[in-house]
C-alpha cells in the first residue's frame, strides 16, 4: 500500500514512531475495541499523538474500525488531525 501512496502526487508518506509490525491495531469484529474499549481509546490517543508529533495534517487508516476510533480520539483532542480512509484518498486522487 505504501508504494501506491508514494505514487500519488500530493502525498508525502511519513512514518510514525510505531509502524508496520510494531503498530497497534484496534481490531474490528472481535478485537480490542470489543474486548476493552478503554484500551482501544488509549491506543488511539497514542496514535493521534504520534501522528501530531510528526507534523502531519492528515492520518490515513486502511481499516474502517481504526479510522473511526482514531477520528474519535482526534476529535476529543480538538480535531486538529484529519483522519481519512486510504481508499477514500486514492479515490479523490483519481477524481481530480
Amino acid at each position: 500500500m505504501l508504494l501506491v501512496l508514494k505514487d500519488v502526487q500530493y502525498i508525502r508518506v511519513i512514518d510514525m514512531e510505531t509502524n508496520v509490525k510494531q503498530a497497534e491495531y484496534f481490531g474490528g469484529r472481535r478485537g480490542v475495541l470489543i474486548i476493552d474499549k478503554s484500551l482501544a481509546e488509549r491506543l488511539a490517543e497514542k496514535r493521534v499523538n504520534q501522528a501530531m508529533d510528526t507534523g502531519v495534517k492528515t492520518l490515513l487508516a486502511l481499516c474502517p474500525t481504526c479510522e473511526i476510533i482514531i477520528r474519535d480520539a482526534s476529535n476529543r483532542n480538538g480535531g486538529k488531525l484529519e483522519v481519512k480512509n486510504v481508499l477514500d484518498l486514492l479515490w479523490e486522487s483519481l477524481s481530480t
